[in-house]
């Protein structure tokens, strides 16, 4: 099966892997320039929480484990109140689990260097959809 991704972001990489990885025939687009050959960061610079959730499609595609190792564990947070107290909210007491603090471009570089390594997915970058015909 052919499949055809609009957009290079964090879903769409995944999804080239995913698809890549079954033997499909992907062909990926992105508006924006190739992440990994800029140092500007368009838009969303920030880290963002790598939940439960997304570790489990990291894990479906076997990148889990290279994500990890640059991520930082958060493993609870803290509360400030208007008089100055401070409470520590710990986000698994029972089982001690965490969430980790992920570079967002990082990731994006991380996906799409996975599927550049599969020979049935072409990243395209600079190309706008403008229509489609059914």
């Amino acid at each position: 099966m052919k499949v055809i991704i609009i957009g290079g972001g964090l879903v769409g990489s995944l999804s080239a892997v995913f698809f890549g990885q079954r033997g499909h025939e992907v062909e990926l687009y992105e508006y924006r320039q190739d992440p990994r050959n800029t140092n500007l960061s368009a838009g969303r610079s920030i880290n963002l929480a790598l939940s439960a959730r997304g570790r489990t499609a990291l894990r479906a595609v076997g990148l889990e484990k290279d994500v990890l190792d640059s991520a930082v564990p958060m493993c609870g947070r803290m509360i400030h109140d208007p008089k100055g107290n401070i409470s520590p909210i710990i986000y698994d007491p029972v089982y001690n689990n965490c969430i980790y603090s992920v570079g967002r471009k990082h990731l994006n570089e991380i996906l799409l260097d996975a599927s550049d390594k599969l020979p049935n997915v072409s990243l395209n970058f600079e190309k706008k959809l403008v229509g489609v015909n059914p």
